[in-house]
This record gives structure tokens, sequence and C-alpha cells, in this order.
């Protein structure tokens, strides 16, 4: 049996059971909650989506199998935001689709920060942090090169200061809603030409009235 700390980016369904994904240093874990549906189900109330959780695995055939487990930390303000859960459910959806194990600890680490940030951000500014997660996460995959130029079509400047800025720092920057709605656009018409599902990314730029 493995003891090991995560973040559960998604969950569903199938028959009594719940299928969780867990993002964890060593990769992200397809995970089988058994009978997790059933009324009675000790395990629900440690597998709630975005808990930074410290789950009890064994190994099954085709994914863990999980045996027990606890929270860690829960991020009870999402409850009074529906925009700041559809910014998590919409980042949740990329590191799903494009993140390779080798650099989980880095993802994990912007998936921890992204969390922290949002519990007290303005609700104007989450564009700002999307745009921001999005690109470190892409500079963490070597979709975006600071050196020879980005992938996406980014002017040089926006690179330039999304790479090299704290994440307050950048926060606080007056950028046109239009040069970030181009940013996002491009990498969302990217995946879906790749043939990702784009649904909850759909939705939160919808709730940002971007599309």
């Amino acid at each position: 049996m493995e003891k090991i700390n995560g973040f559960i980016i998604s969950r569903r369904k199938y028959q009594e059971n719940i299928l969780i994904d867990f993002l964890t240093k060593k990769g992200i874990l397809q995970i089988v909650a058994r009978g997790a549906l059933k009324p009675k189900a000790k395990l629900r109330g440690s597998i709630e989506l975005f808990d930074l959780s410290k789950l009890e695995l064994i190994k099954g055939h085709s994914r863990f199998i999980l045996v027990g487990g606890r929270v860690i930390k829960r991020p009870l303000f999402l409850r009074q935001s529906l925009n700041k859960t559809l910014f998590l459910m919409a980042f949740s959806q990329i590191v799903n689709t494009i993140v390779k194990d080798m650099q989980t600890q880095k993802v994990m680490h912007l998936f921890l920060l992204a969390i922290k940030k949002l519990k007290d951000e303005e609700e104007e500014k989450l564009l700002l942090l999307f745009a921001f997660c999005l690109g470190h996460l892409l500079l963490i995959e070597g979709l975006l090169d600071e050196k020879q130029g980005p992938s996406f079509h980014l002017k040089k400047d926006f690179l330039d200061e999304l790479t090299k800025m704290s994440l307050s720092e950048f926060l606080v920057k007056p950028y046109k809603k239009l040069e970030l709605k181009k940013f996002i656009l491009d990498i969302k018409n990217w995946l879906s030409h790749e043939g990702a599902r784009t649904y909850h990314l759909d939705l939160f730029l919808k709730q940002q009235k971007i599309i």
C-alpha cells in the first residue's frame, strides 16, 4: 500500500464507483474508489474535487484502488464563487490533457499557487491569473520557449513579462483584455485541433465573456 499526497483534479461516476485523476509528484494517477457512490460509503468524504489529500492506494490491474485517505486542505471558498470554480475546472482539464509525468512536481507547485491566489483574489483579476497559470504550465511542458520565442502568437514584451515577473507583479499590470483573450483562445484552438476536450475551458471563457 502507498500513501500519496496530491490534488484531485478530475472525478467522474462509473456505476457505483468514482474514477479519479490525482495530480501527484509522481504523475497523474488514475484511481478507482470502489463503491464510493453507495449511500454509506466511507471514502466519499476524502475525495472531493480539488482537495489536497493524502490517499492510501493499492496497485490494481489498470488503475490504483483507493482504500483510505484524509483531506489535508479543502478549498471551501469555491462554494461562494462559480467563476473561481470554473477557473479550476478549466485549468484542471488542461493540466490533465498536456502534463507529462516528468514535470508533475512543478505542476503541483503551480496548482497550489493558483488555489492560494484564487482564495483572496478579486474576480476581475481571474483572466490575468488564468493567463499566468496557463503560460507557466506551457513553459513547464516545453510548449513555450522564453529564449527562442513563443510557440503561440504572443508579443515579445508580453512573453517577457509572463515568464519573468512574479505572479503578484503580473496581476497589477494593466493588460488589455484583447491581449489576454488572444493568448487564451490561441491555446484553446490548439487544444481543439489536437482533439482535446475543452468543455470546462469553454464554460470558463463564456463566464468571462470571452466567447
